[in-house]
């Protein structure tokens, strides 16, 4: 068995090398041989991101946009979906990892996947009427006889202001 296992390799060597050495002529000469696969796809491009511990919700958004752009330029070099989701959890810290922690242990390893772990994250950490608070904030603002051009930049000031000091728009 052994002997049919060493022709095996030889085998794939000797296809390996024919793929990797294009033939060769002896009337042209051809340029250096291009690696197969390309080893530049499995470096990670982006840094780190921050971790997320629940102690302001209004930072959970962004962190949430951080890890999908990681996981979206990054995620081949990461690993698997389930290797992905554990990313994630990773970046995760103290009172956000106590309330997800017990999901991730029960949560069976085909459910594990990036998509699973932010529609459970949503359910812990968003603030599911931000959407109703900008809509109500935004329909109480009150131009009068200011001109529009003058009023957008008070708009924008205001809650570039507010989302800067408290993370929150009133």
């Amino acid at each position: 068995m052994r002997a049919s296992q060493q022709r095996q390799y030889e085998e794939i060597q000797r296809q390996f090398m024919n793929q990797a050495t294009p033939p060769s002529t002896a009337s042209s000469s051809t340029g250096p041989v291009m690696p197969l696969a390309n080893t530049d796809s499995l470096k990670e491009r982006l840094g780190t991101p921050a971790t997320f511990d629940a102690s302001d919700l209004s930072l959970y958004p962004s962190w949430r946009l951080d890890m999908l752009a990681k996981l979206e330029v990054d995620g081949t070099a990461i690993g698997s979906l389930t290797n992905q989701a554990w990313y994630v959890s990773g970046r995760l810290t103290g009172r956000a990892k106590q309330k997800f922690h017990p999901w991730m242990e029960a949560c069976g390893p085909s459910l594990r996947t990036p998509e699973n772990i932010f529609k459970h994250l949503d359910i812990l950490f968003k603030d599911t009427a931000a959407q109703q608070k900008a809509l109500d904030w935004l329909q109480n603002a009150r131009q009068r006889n200011t001109p529009l051009q003058p009023f957008s930049q008070i708009l924008t000031l205001r809650f570039w202001r507010q989302a800067d000091s408290s993370g929150k728009i009133e």
